[in-house]
């Protein structure tokens, strides 16, 4: 299981005697080993642990006086007084599941084991208590601590898992860490009671609840609480108050359960100090674990919020504001106010058990685990209040009634509350002017403090808040005295009397600038100064005021009325009723009043770019230019930065506008100018003329621009084409034309004041497009097509489409040609409407059809066989394509005599005589489609033989004698009489090596090997004959028989010496390293062997797809070479 600590060890504690039940204080987390300044070990925080932490009563019960709670003395209680009860764990350990677990507290109760029937499987937060986190192992300590059998292993809570129901939270006595499993897993079981009942606490520091309300079975399915003894029933712990969180109104929020207070922005370091995060990885605020620390010794620093108790919180403080019964508590802390809630974040606390480690808690499913200190992936939310409170032990006795016993007494400690007190001794002083902040401090009572000024006065422009901040800026200089009362959340009150001094400021003159001024404008502006003592009198030490103004010494007032433009630069200098002086140097700047000097705007013409800047003089810069009146011509527009009129005018208009310039000090000056648009001279703007068709409808409206309206058309030179008419009123040219051509004209339009303006137009006239083809031929199978659509008419170019139906596969039209092309590859008969479009989209279909019909018949037959005279003779002729049955002839030349052709292509007979006889063979399919071929027949004559002697050869391997006999009439098949002996020499007639051995090849059909015999591939097979060439691999040998099949022996690592089965027909072998090519007699091949090298072979290599009529083949280490008949090379 994942290591992790309680995901929030919710020891949430109450002192029993505060005002507030509903609110709880944490204890410390027992780590007090101190890694770093300000780290857990270092602060301490929470209530301190009793001592001792637990009390023996005697009769097999320990009680935790920190929490009043009773535990059996026996942590595995299953194992060691009822081991039959261990039926689902392994081992006999006592582990059981989750409802074993809880049957067995009841079978506690129905026990009443001790006198007791209140026994309880303890929830989350009650199992968590027990957790010593300074201690390496939680289950060592406990068992110095009085109890027994603690089991360094998970153990069952009553809590459920909501996040997953099926699951239920355990507490590990390991390392103490908050874990869940599955319900149907084990884990121990250590029985409860007392200590708390509902929100009371009956003695010691009470617990809070855990929040949930509902129960689940052990498939996490919801189901009634009643009697099932879940945390859900029994919900034991004080109860949660409402709200949870009050927001304080000063950046923090207070959690009303623990009293801390935690800044309300839960990620402060990425808002306030963005430029801290320099050791995270995207400057989001996540940081490592050292950095977190001196983050909030940072804001101690600074005092942030007037507080300079800041601390990272310990594991209990930040694990307290989790809520179990959310699925996601990140969510849930955004609802309560709280925002920029991150996922994950650091604590105060190291983990004893690895010292690199610190703890970090992950808001996103209540789980408190470990991370490395110099991982920078977790956020910092900084916590103040609730800091160290001891815990007294006056002793106090409790009574304990057993319900079969007599009363029993135990003495416990419980806590006393410390007296609540102001701390804070003086204030320091403050300056008129100056920003003045102080945080008052008490201690003692009870979280949160509420402050007020009970007497007194504080100095003017000074408060106090309720948080204890004495604020604001002093505007007098004094001394106040004044009486403070902080009352805590339980009432109690004390009160304090304090003073604070404002002094006054030192003399400064606070004028920064001057305004400036304008030529014949009154001018005023008053110097103003701060600190000293007043009255102020004002003086100019150096440089001059501008001509028309005067500086007054008492009231510091420059005033008066400009004479001149420009700069000036003076030092005055002020001196207060103590003769200090401060002294300044500002500047005074003349302006002329700004005014438009633009005398006029030039004409602008309909349609015709315009452009005028405006000018003006005097004035600050940068000038703003505006319309104040009038509106300008439709189609200009001014620009407000540079004065810049421009635009194309749509409209002939005279506009009278009011144009204002304003400087950068808002002075203005106006002018009003006129604008004249014209219209544009007349022109006729049609550039051409649309194109026309015969028996089309034709119409063309003629524009122009211009001029002033009505206008009057007419041609003036050349002719409309034949059907067509001009409109003299609308200009447009509208009829049917009904001659092709190019007719030239000139049109002519007259305004209404007689103004005319002419353009030279074209206008062409075609006739509409036709598809001419008739009918397209037909095509065969596999034979190339090539037909092209012809058309009449249109305006070129004209583009070929398909409108309706489809091709036959293996053509393709080509739209800008109208050739069909292609080699058909099915039999087909198709019905297309072909569509020509020319330039002008005018378009014409015709629906043609294409046959194709199936290949004509080819002949196979190459050669045909010899014969002898008077020995019979057949030989079958062999044709493929077209369609069956075929018939055969032969209409050229003649048979050898005694032979002939039958219609179903066996020529047949026994011959008459020797001879050499050509002749053409045709043959004919039922489609009547004709091939022909031209073929020879050699009828050989007899012949005799002797005896003889072949020559010698080089090579001298076995002498034989070859006996033969034959007839009258020899024919190699048969030789059936007569004798004769042959006397010869055996020779090596091929030699071949693989990788570190050789091949020898026989002319008698043997084999010979010798070398490397590793993987057997010398050892040729007994019997192994007639063999006609041999090959060899990198550690393997193949033979080749004269009867087309093949051998192979040696290495079978990649299946190279696996012949496939019903190999046959061969006629040439190559082998490569690790593989074998075999070139069959119907030019096909065969491969097998590895072809991924390294790794298994198999038999069968695909080769390339559609490979035929091979004569040669050849291979290489990884490689195959394939030569084609037609000279082409395949790899």
């Amino acid at each position: 299981m994942k290591r992790l600590l309680p995901a929030v060890f919710c020891l949430l504690f109450l002192i029993t005697f505060t005002a507030n039940a509903s609110t709880i204080q944490l204890p410390q987390s027992g780590q007090i080993t101190v890694y770093s300044a300000t780290d857990d070990g270092d602060i301490k925080a929470g209530i301190r642990w009793p001592n001792p932490r637990f009390s023996d009563t005697g009769s097999d019960m320990v009680i935790d006086n920190l929490t009043g709670l009773t535990w059996t003395k026996d942590a595995n209680l299953i194992k060691n007084r009822n081991p039959g009860f261990d039926a689902d764990g392994v081992g006999g350990d006592g582990a059981v599941s989750w409802q074993h677990a809880l049957d067995y507290i009841h079978k506690l109760n129905q026990d009443k084991y001790l006198g007791y029937n209140d026994w309880r499987l303890p929830n989350l937060n009650e199992l968590g208590s027990l957790v010593n986190h300074g201690q390496t192992g939680a289950s060592i300590w406990l068992n110095g601590q009085g109890f027994i059998n603690v089991q360094p292993l998970p153990y069952w809570t009553s809590s459920t898992n909501v996040v997953s129901t099926g699951t239920a939270w355990m507490v590990g006595m390991d390392g103490g860490p908050l874990q869940y499993i599955g319900k149907s897993g084990v884990g121990s079981v250590w029985p409860v009671r007392g200590g708390q009942s509902g929100t009371a606490a009956s003695s010691g520091i009470n617990l809070s609840k855990t929040g949930q309300t509902a129960c689940f079975d052990s498939n996490g399915t919801t189901i009634p609480c009643a009697g099932t003894g879940q945390d859900g029933e029994l919900q034991i712990g004080a109860a949660w108050p409402q709200p949870r969180f009050s927001d304080n109104d000063d950046q923090t929020v207070t959690d009303n359960l623990t009293g801390l207070i935690w800044t309300r922005d839960a990620n402060l370091m990425l808002t306030r100090n963005p430029e801290f995060d320099v050791d995270g990885i995207h400057a989001d605020g996540a940081v490592i674990w050292q950095s977190a620390l001196d983050y909030v010794n940072k804001l101690n620093q600074e005092a942030y919020l007037g507080f300079s108790d800041w601390r990272l919180p310990n594991r209990i403080e930040l694990a307290s504001v989790m809520n179990y019964v959310e699925v996601n508590p990140f969510y849930w802390l955004n609802w309560q106010g709280i925002f920029n809630v991150r996922n994950n974040y650091w604590t105060s606390a190291t983990v004893a058990s690895v010292t690199d480690n610190a703890w970090n808690v992950n808001t996103s499913g209540d789980i408190l685990g470990e991370s490395k200190l110099n991982n920078s992936g977790s956020f910092v939310w900084p916590v103040r209040g609730a800091a160290i409170i001891p815990l007294s032990l006056p002793t106090n006795t409790i009574h304990a009634k057993n319900v079969s016993s007599p009363v029993t007494t135990q003495s416990v400690a419980l806590a006393a509350a410390t007296a609540l007190s102001i701390t804070t001794a003086t204030l320091p002083s403050g300056t008129i002017g100056t920003v003045y902040s102080q945080t008052l401090a008490a201690t003692g009572g009870t979280t949160p403090y509420t402050w007020t000024k009970t007497t007194g006065s504080l100095p003017t422009g000074l408060t106090l808040s309720t948080a204890g901040v004495i604020s604001g800026t002093p505007t007098t200089a004094a001394t106040s005295s004044f009486t403070v009362q902080v009352k805590d959340k339980s009432a109690k009150t004390a009160t304090k009397s304090l003073s604070i001094t404002v002094n006054a400021g030192v003399l400064a003159i606070s004028t920064t600038a001057l305004a400036d001024g304008y030529l014949t404008t009154a001018y005023s502006q008053t110097l103003s100064a701060s600190g000293g003592k007043t009255a102020y009198t004002w003086s100019i030490t150096a440089g001059t005021l501008p001509a028309g103004l005067t500086l007054a010494a008492s009231t510091g007032v420059i005033s008066g009325t400009p004479s001149a433009t420009g700069t000036s630069s003076i030092t005055v200098q002020v001196k207060d009723s103590n003769n200090a002086i401060a002294t300044k140097a500002l500047t005074v700047t003349v302006y002329a009043l700004p005014a438009i000097t633009t005398p006029s705007l030039p004409a602008g013409t309909i349609g015709v770019a315009y452009s005028q800047t405006l000018t003006a003089t005097g004035g600050k810069t940068p000038n703003t230019w505006a319309v104040s009146s009038g509106t300008l011509p439709a189609g200009l527009t001014l620009n407000a930065t540079s004065g810049v009129i421009s635009g194309t005018p749509t409209t002939a208009v005279t506009s009278s506008v009011t144009f204002k310039v304003t400087d950068a000090n808002a002075k203005t000056a106006t002018k009003a100018l006129s604008i004249t648009i014209n219209a544009a001279p007349l022109s006729i703007t049609t550039a051409s003329l649309a194109d026309g068709y015969l028996i089309t409808t034709y119409s063309q409206t003629i524009v122009a621009t211009g001029g002033k309206t009505a206008y009057t058309w007419s041609i003036t030179s050349g002719m409309l084409p034949a059907g067509l008419t001009l409109s003299a009123s609308t200009g447009v040219i509208s009829g049917t034309p009904t001659a092709t051509g190019t007719s030239s004209i000139t049109v002519q339009v007259k305004e209404a004041s007689n103004t005319t303006a002419t353009k030279a137009l074209t206008i062409a006239v075609y006739a509409l497009p036709v598809i001419s083809t008739t009918s397209l031929p037909a095509g065969s199978v596999g034979a190339v097509y090539n037909q092209t659509l012809t058309a009449t008419g249109g305006k070129s170019t004209l583009t070929w489409s398909v409108s309706s139906g489809t091709l036959p596969a293996g053509l393709s039209l080509n739209t800008t040609t109208g050739n069909i092309t292609g080699s058909p590859t099915a039999i087909a008969t198709s019905s297309v409407t072909f569509k020509v479009t020319d330039a002008n989209t005018k378009n014409a279909t015709k629906a043609l059809s294409i046959t194709i019909n199936a290949a004509p018949p080819s002949i196979n037959t190459k050669t045909l066989a010899d014969g002898y005279p008077g020995v019979s003779y057949s030989q079958s002729l062999s044709a493929s394509g077209g369609k069956t049955p075929y018939n055969w002839t032969v209409p050229v030349g003649s048979l050898p005599s005694g032979l002939i052709l039958s219609s179903t292509g066996v020529i047949s007979g026994t011959p008459v005589s020797a001879g050499s006889s050509s002749f053409t063979v045709q043959v004919k399919d039922t489609n009547n489609v004709t091939s022909s071929a031209l073929l020879n027949i050699t009828i050989r004559s007899p012949f005799s033989v002797t005896d003889f002697t072949p020559p010698l050869n080089s090579v001298d391997v076995l002498t034989n004698t070859v006996t033969a006999s034959f007839s009258e009439l020899p024919n190699p098949a048969t030789i059936t009489s007569g004798s004769f002996a042959v006397s010869r020499k055996v020779k090596v007639t091929q030699v071949v090596s693989g990788d570190s051995h050789t091949v020898a090849l026989k002319s008698d059909g043997t084999v010979v090997a010798w070398g490397d015999n590793s993987y057997g591939q010398t050892a040729v097979p007994t019997g192994l004959s007639d063999v006609k060439a041999v090959a060899a691999g990198t550690w393997h040998t193949v033979a080749l028989k004269y009867d087309g099949t093949v051998a192979a022996w040696g290495d079978d690592g990649y299946a190279q010496a696996m012949v496939p089965a019903e190999l046959s027909g061969v006629i040439a072998v190559s082998s490569g390293g690790h593989h074998v090519v075999a070139l069959k007699n119907d030019g096909t091949v065969v491969t097998w062997g590895t072809y991924s090298y390294p790794g298994g072979g198999q038999l069968q290599i695909p080769t390339p797809s559609g490979l035929s009529n091979v004569i040669a083949v050849s291979s290489s280490e990884y490689h195959t070479v394939a030569l084609k008949g037609d000279g082409t090379v395949v790899a």
